[in-house]
């Protein structure tokens, strides 16, 4: 300030490529290009943000430099927020761990049952995207399934627990979902969906059309009815829930199993808490074991599937 003030005569006379060197000077200590290396080694994203900034205020000006870099931003942000992250899980070496196939490829996948992870709020800007993600996981898992002696996708079940919440497009987008199944003789299963969307559910009446015994707390317990199914259907049954009983407990016919988390309570809640007995899971691996993710599996469903 002092400068511009009393001191403009003294470089009045001065060269302009003088007084261009003395600005760019003082400029370059205002870039910081530590920074931009840093971003370059670690998310090329916000590097691409980080030049445009950079560019567009040396040869636009502040304000515009400072409008693209903004308006960038934001279209990353809509960008990630309208194609989300999916996965298709599997079990990880015999325990109740289901992880993406493709970070954990020896992860054991059953025939006939597909399980999908959402790693996003569901809401009217990306529901067509996870509907396009479904049916080519379905595709997949077809072919899967085919390869291991079984005709079709019987259960489609979807892990609710990245899903913070969901507007009434994704409560509509569940709700034809569970239609679309029902009509092709299949059924859509829901596992740990948080409290809000539970909420949801109850108003828009998802959750009595899906049917409360298909909504699960975890990935495994479903995965173990869904067996049971198909076990009963390869018997002759029919589509319908397999629900366990706590080991030893009374009940008709059924080796003492019969729904524990599958269950929700009047208020919402999950009636979580009765272990399922270890001579069951057994039972169920011997009879139908799931099958690496190395196979099939792992060839058909890695191109749409990322970590």
């Amino acid at each position: 300030m002092f400068v511009l003030l009393f001191l403009t005569k003294v470089f009045e006379l001065l060269p302009y490529n003088t007084m261009a060197a003395i600005i760019i000077a003082g400029v370059m200590g205002l870039v910081e290009f530590d920074v931009a290396v840093y971003l370059f080694k670690t998310h090329l994203r916000d590097f691409v943000v980080w030049c445009v900034a950079f560019f567009a205020t040396l040869f636009l000006g502040i304000e515009p430099g400072l409008a693209a870099a903004i308006g960038l931003a934001l279209l990353i942000v809509i960008f990630e927020s309208a194609f989300p992250h999916t996965a298709v899980l599997g079990r990880v070496d015999r325990t109740t761990v289901y992880r993406n196939i493709e970070q954990y490829p020896t992860a054991e996948m059953v025939p006939g049952v597909l399980v999908v992870r959402l790693d996003a709020p569901v809401y009217f800007a990306n529901v067509q995207w996870m509907q396009d993600k479904l049916v080519a996981y379905e595709q997949d898992a077809l072919r899967f399934a085919r390869a291991n002696g079984i005709d079709k996708v019987e259960y489609v079940i979807l892990d609710l627990t990245p899903v913070p919440h969901m507007d009434s497009m994704g409560a509509h987008f569940l709700e034809e979902l569970h239609q679309e199944y029902k009509d092709r003789g299949m059924q859509l299963i829901l596992t740990n969906p948080s409290p809000r969307v539970v909420r949801l559910l109850e108003r828009s009446g998802v959750i009595n059309k899906i049917g409360r015994d298909w909504i699960f707390v975890r990935v495994h317990d479903a995965v173990i009815s869904c067996q049971r199914s198909l076990m009963q259907m390869e018997a002759g049954g029919t589509l319908e829930c397999a629900a366990w009983r706590p080991y030893g407990s009374s009940g008709g016919g059924n080796d003492g199993l019969a729904s524990a988390d599958s269950a929700f309570a009047a208020n919402g809640a999950y009636d979580s808490g009765k272990a399922i007995p270890e001579r069951v899971e057994s039972a169920y691996d011997s009879r139908l074991s799931p099958v690496s993710g190395t196979g099939p599996s792992a060839a058909h469903l890695e191109r749409n599937s990322s970590l």
